[in-house]
């Protein structure tokens, strides 16, 4: 979007403004119109996008964070440690200086580990959207790790690693379904080799929660958050995308109220597109607007033969 600035100048004097005339300014403001896109291009973005956004995972951010950790010493951070039916939790919050390296810590950062851990408000962070969403998730005993931090750990050999971010992710089984769970929300940077390829290398922000379950009858995927940089075209995502399987394709299952909204943006000009795909197409998984001049498969977001994440 370009804005241009037109500074009014001079000493005339201003005619008393009418109801019918409008008030004087001192700014005009341009704006570029959306450019004219075809529904099928709207839709590819859309989907690249999504599908993307499975192949996102918390391992870069923590692994970032493992590699910068050895830069401590047995003082420096400080760490509290608690282990605690299957979870075990670290925490430690102080500016530091670890001597050996040269490296300076400055908190806070809390991580996780859970090992058939419970889940609950204490050891998943409250304000993540999938606790509201699925509340049932306290009930299961879940494996993986997450973090969650204000932090910058730099050295003297040019090493930094900077994180205002949450990242969680985990798996659990339940009567033979499996699922697993992402949650990724605020930037990260590592400068170390470990994460070259890594999605947090490729100015990607994002605040993302996912869902997914898969039985031999069913498999289910939740997505919500916003994006960015994840295409060229279209700079920017706000999704909410709750899917499962039938017999015959797939259904959009309303969580919390939160049903199939897509608003995408067009890099070139800033214009947002919101899409309400509510209209099921029958024996398919597709959805559309209620026109039908929008149309979007997500069948590929359902076609992975092992869990996302």
């Amino acid at each position: 979007m370009s804005i241009i600035f037109l500074i009014a100048c001079g000493t005339d004097p201003v005619d008393e403004p009418t109801r019918d005339a409008p008030l004087p300014s001192e700014h005009t403001y341009t704006v570029e119109p959306p450019r004219e896109v075809e529904p099928a291009e709207l839709t590819e973005a859309i989907l690249s996008s999504l599908e993307r956004l499975l192949t996102i995972q918390s391992a870069p951010v923590l692994d970032a964070y493992d590699a910068a950790l050895t830069y401590g010493s047995e003082q420096c951070p400080n760490e509290t440690v608690t282990v605690e039916d299957g979870t075990t939790t670290a925490h430690w919050q102080e500016v530091c200086t670890s001597p050996a390296q040269e490296a300076i810590f400055n908190g806070p950062m809390t991580t996780w580990t859970w090992d058939a851990g419970h889940m609950t408000a204490q050891t998943l962070p409250p304000y993540d959207d999938l606790f509201q969403f699925f509340p049932e998730m306290s009930e299961l005993r879940w494996t993986g790790a997450g973090l969650n931090g204000q932090t910058d750990i730099t050295a003297a050999d040019g090493i930094d690693f900077n994180c205002s971010c949450l990242a969680l992710s985990g798996q659990a089984e339940d009567d033979g379904t499996q699922l697993a769970f992402i949650a990724l929300d605020g930037p990260s940077h590592w400068s170390g080799p470990e994460t070259e390829d890594a999605w947090i290398q490729d100015n990607i922000k994002l605040k993302l929660s996912g869902f997914a379950t898969i039985s031999d009858a069913e498999r289910s995927i939740f997505l919500s958050g916003t994006a960015s940089g994840l295409d060229d075209d279209y700079g920017a995502i706000d999704f909410t995308v709750p899917l499962q399987t039938t017999e015959t394709g797939c259904e959009s299952v309303p969580v919390e109220g939160n049903s199939l909204i897509i608003t995408i943006r067009q890099t070139e000009t800033g214009h947002w597109t919101t899409l309400d795909l509510s209209k099921p197409m029958m024996n398919s998984c597709t959805f559309c607007t209620q026109d039908d001049v929008f149309c979007l498969d997500l069948k590929p977001l359902l076609s992975w033969e092992e869990l996302p994440w």
